[in-house]
C-alpha cells in the first residue's frame, strides 16, 4: 500500500501528501500545501456529491485513510483522489454546513447506549454480538443485494434516508468492499476495510466526549507461513483504547495458505496471558486468507489449572462474500459496545470480594 495519498482541487490542481507515523492523512498540512496557510475552512467531498466541512483547529483534522475511503467513496489515488474545496465567505460555508447536517454523530454515539454495567456472561456473549438488531444505515443498493442473498442478516439494516448519510457510508463501505484473495498483506487489508474500519469510524463519529480513541497496534515482525505459537508472546493484532491506551481486543492473521486453525491455535497459545486485570474475558478473532471467526479468551485461571481454551462465538465468515461482510459489521457495531465497557471495567477498583466473585464466575 502507498504511503502517500492524493487530493485535488475542483480546479484541478493536485498534490500528494504523506500519511503520518500513525497511518492518518492530516488535513490540516493538505490545506497548508495548497494555500500557504490553514485559515480557509476545508470541504471534502462526500457520497452524492455532498460536501462535509472538517474543522482544522483540533485532531478531528486528521483521518484514517479507510475512513475517508469509506466517507467519500474515493480511493486518493492519482487516478482517484480525494476532492477538496475551500470555503470564501459566510453564506458558502453555511450550504456545505448544511449538506454536512446529518446526525450521524448522535447515531454513532447511541451505538454504545446503554452502557453496559458488566460484560455479558460467557455464555451470552454470542447472542449479544449476532442477536442484536440496531437499524443499521446503508445505502439502498446494499440493502437491496443484502436482502437477496441473506434476508436473516439484511433485517439488521434500514435504508439511510439522508439523516445520517457518515454513518451509513462508513457501513455500507465495508459490506460492499470486495477484498481480493492473496498473502497475508491481502488478508490484513480485508480485516481493516470490513472490521477495524467500523470500529474506528464508528469512535470517531461519535465524538471527543464519547469516544474511546481506538487505535490499532500491528506487530510486523512475523512472516506468513513462519509464525510459531509462542506462550505469552503478542499476537499480531492489538486494539487499544481509552485513558493509558488499555487493551480491548487482539486477533491473528495468516495468509490463505494457513487454515483457520491454525490462526486460532496461535492466538489460543498467546491470548489467555494478555487478558486484563478486571476482564472476565477478552474480544478476538482469527482471520486466515479471507475467512474469519470471533472468539472469547477468558481470562486464566488463578491457582493452577489448565488455562481456558478459546471459546468460539458464531460460525466463521467468509469475507469474500456480502452476506458474511454484513455479518462482521453487525457484529462489530455490537463489539464496540462491548469495548466501550472493557475499558470502563479497567478502571474500576477491584475489591477482594471483586475478584473473588470474577474467580467464581469463570469455574
Amino acid at each position: 500500500m502507498s504511503d502517500h495519498v492524493c487530493f485535488q482541487k475542483e480546479d484541478g490542481t493536485a498534490l500528494t501528501v504523506p500519511l503520518t507515523p500513525a497511518g492518518t492523512v492530516d488535513l490540516k498540512k493538505v490545506a497548508g500545501l495548497f494555500h500557504g496557510s490553514t485559515e480557509r475552512p476545508l470541504a471534502l467531498q462526500m457520497h452524492l456529491c455532498t460536501w462535509s466541512l472538517v474543522s482544522l483547529k483540533n485532531d478531528n483534522c486528521k483521518l484514517t485513510l479507510a475512513l475517508l475511503r469509506a466517507s467519500t467513496g474515493r480511493e486518493g489515488t492519482s487516478n482517484d483522489p480525494f476532492i477538496v474545496r475551500f470555503m470564501d465567505g459566510p453564506a458558502e460555508q453555511i450550504g456545505a454546513m448544511q449538506s454536512q447536517g446529518d446526525i450521524s454523530a448522535e447515531r454513532a454515539a447511541r451505538l454504545a447506549q446503554p452502557p453496559l454495567a458488566r460484560p455479558p456472561n460467557l455464555d451470552r456473549v454470542e447472542e449479544f454480538l449476532f442477536g442484536r438488531s440496531a437499524n443499521l444505515p446503508i445505502s439502498a443498493d446494499a440493502l437491496s443485494q443484502l436482502r437477496v442473498l441473506d434476508p436473516s442478516i439484511a433485517a439488521c439494516f434500514t435504508v439511510d434516508d439522508g439523516s445520517a448519510r457518515q454513518l451509513a457510508s462508513l457501513l455500507s463501505h465495508s459490506v460492499t468492499w470486495q477484498p481480493a484473495p492473496g498473502g497475508e498483506a491481502a488478508a490484513s487489508e480485508a480485516v481493516n476495510q470490513i472490521l477495524i474500519n467500523v470500529l474506528q469510524g464508528i469512535d470517531r463519529l461519535a465524538g471527543a466526549q464519547a469516544s474511546m480513541r481506538l487505535e490499532v497496534c500491528i506487530d510486523c515482525d512475523s512472516q506468513a507461513g513462519q509464525v510459531r505459537a509462542c506462550a505469552g508472546g503478542l499476537p499480531k493484532g492489538r486494539l487499544v483504547g481509552g485513558p493509558g491506551q488499555k487493551l480491548l481486543a487482539l486477533w491473528e492473521e495468516r495468509s490463505s495458505e494457513c487454515s483457520l486453525q491454525d490462526a486460532a491455535a496461535d492466538l489460543a497459545a498467546k491470548a489467555p496471558s494478555h487478558v486484563p486485570e478486571g476482564l472476565p474475558y477478552l474480544l478476538c478473532f482469527a482471520v486466515a486468507g479471507l475467512q474469519l471467526q470471533f472468539y472469547a479468551v477468558p481470562s486464566p485461571m488463578r491457582g493452577g489449572g489448565n488455562p481456558p481454551g478459546l471459546v468460539p462465538l458464531g460460525r466463521a465468515f467468509e469475507l469474500g462474500r456480502a452476506a458474511d461482510r454484513a455479518w462482521v459489521v453487525a457484529a462489530a457495531v455490537s463489539m464496540y459496545r462491548l469495548l466501550s465497557c472493557f475499558g470502563r471495567a479497567q478502571d474500576s477498583p477491584r475489591t477482594p470480594l471483586e475478584r473473588l466473585a470474577q474467580a467464581m464466575s469463570s469455574l
